[in-house]
């Protein structure tokens, strides 16, 4: 082993030459020898994508399913970094999908969160769990990178309501802005409302992070507007508190109540002040949101608006805390 760590045979086996591979494993070389971190050479070969390097040390007694230092087999390796006809490869060999190690992420949803089709379509032809879930709970639908990956999951079965902590799939869609993805689900009977007190609807979601065109598809298709979220937060409410201007216009556009407030008596034109955003307390002022008394005392400082702040923070955290867990 050289003084860095890495074998002859594990240069051979990450650069892919085959005749070196060839003629040290030819001179004893051990396949199975690893490195200081404890990586063999098959999955320096798996991790730069080499497959012919990597069919040599199978062929030579490497164990297919042997995890390296970080727990990921070849397997999970090939999938993670998308190579397409390693994967297929590896699969044809023997190597399993299903790992019953902690905290091992399935295939499936590394491939779905690449938005890799191609690959996502072999790991479910070959037999892929397709309801199988991380260590949130969350499966590949909830990851689905776009609509043809999210449909070749659909065709195959996939829950497109099923709830992890209250999310469902088209909550995380409406989350990160994927209109398209968004559209899909819905065509494919996805529930925008929650069906628990005090759960953030698709629609929340959207308007949190500014979506415009993801709010407009959700309320298009009969997202209710009014839906109350934690602390009985509105998707205008959000909007507003976050400075989303547009989303806030179009909200209004479509009947949202201007003077509805969460738990705490906020409007949206209290929270409109209280961030210092005038564009939007001139919009809604222009709307006719009323709050004299309280525009007063927030402007005088009757009020703390440090404290104020962190009150309305409460909500939009605990909306966000609610999808990312």
């Amino acid at each position: 082993m050289q003084r860095w760590g890495k074998t002859p045979l594990a240069y051979a086996a990450a650069t892919g030459n085959c005749q070196i591979l060839e003629l040290l494993l030819d001179a004893g070389a051990d396949p199975n020898a690893g490195d200081r971190e404890h990586d063999m050479p098959l999955y320096q070969a798996a991790r730069h994508g080499h497959d012919s390097t990597m069919l040599q040390l199978l062929d030579r007694g490497d164990e297919i399913d042997d995890p390296d230092a970080a727990g990921h087999t070849p397997l999970q390796r090939a999938t993670m970094q998308g190579h397409l006809e390693l994967v297929e490869r590896l699969l044809a060999r023997g190597a399993l999908m299903q790992l019953s190690r902690k905290n091992q992420e399935p295939l499936l949803i590394e491939a779905t969160r690449r938005g890799q089709l191609d690959l996502v379509k072999l790991l479910l032809d070959k037999g892929a769990t397709i309801e199988a879930s991380d260590s949130d709970g969350r499966t590949a639908l909830m990851y689905a990178a776009n609509r043809d990956v999210a449909l070749a999951l659909l065709q195959h079965g996939a829950q497109v309501n099923r709830r992890v902590k209250g999310p469902t799939a088209l909550t995380y869609a409406a989350d990160s802005g994927r209109e398209e993805v968004v559209e899909l689900l819905l065509d494919h009977g996805a529930e925008g409302e929650a069906q628990r007190e005090n759960l953030p609807t698709a629609l929340h979601v959207a308007a949190l992070r500014g979506h415009y065109k993801t709010v407009e598809l959700l309320v298009n298709r009969g997202a209710k507007i009014e839906a109350c979220g934690p602390s009985r937060i509105t998707p205008l409410l959000l909007a507003v508190a976050n400075g989303h201007t547009e989303v806030v216009k179009l909200l209004l556009d479509r009947g949202a109540d201007i003077q509805a407030s969460d738990s705490g008596g906020r409007t949206a034109l209290w929270l409109a002040f209280l961030n210092k955003d005038y564009d939007i307390a001139d919009l809604l002022r222009a709307r006719g949101a009323k709050g004299r008394n309280s525009l007063v005392r927030a402007i005088f400082g009757a009020i703390n608006l440090k404290a104020e702040l962190n009150l309305v923070g409460l909500s939009t955290r605990k909306l966000r805390a609610i999808i990312q867990r």
